[in-house]
């Protein structure tokens, strides 16, 4: 399953089957292994406000991702991200923008 997969049936599902497919993409897909535990639950947090946002019938902008990766990157250090994992986060936050 990739984030595609998620977005095409996200209104159909769920709250708790949205939460498990966004866990498991996050913790299992190759594309995000380099990010550690803390970075993950970052990447969900963030999703899980996007996942409200998208079940509300709106679309997820580039203002949006612009102003969280801005949050993230004024506090990568104090959460330990190096570039490479926003990089990643960043990636993984475009998949949801329509």
């Amino acid at each position: 399953m990739d984030i595609q997969d998620l977005m095409k049936n996200i209104k159909n599902l769920t709250e708790y089957q949205i939460e498990e497919r966004l866990e498991h993409l996050i913790h299992s897909n190759y594309h995000f292994s380099n990010l550690s535990s803390d970075n993950k639950e970052i990447v969900l947090n963030l999703l899980k406000e996007y996942k409200a946002i998208i079940r509300n019938g709106r679309e997820i902008t580039e203002t949006k991702i612009r102003e969280d990766m801005y949050d993230l990157h004024q506090k990568r250090l104090s959460l330990n991200l190096s570039q490479t994992d926003l990089d990643q986060i960043k990636k993984i936050l475009e998949a949801f923008r329509a």
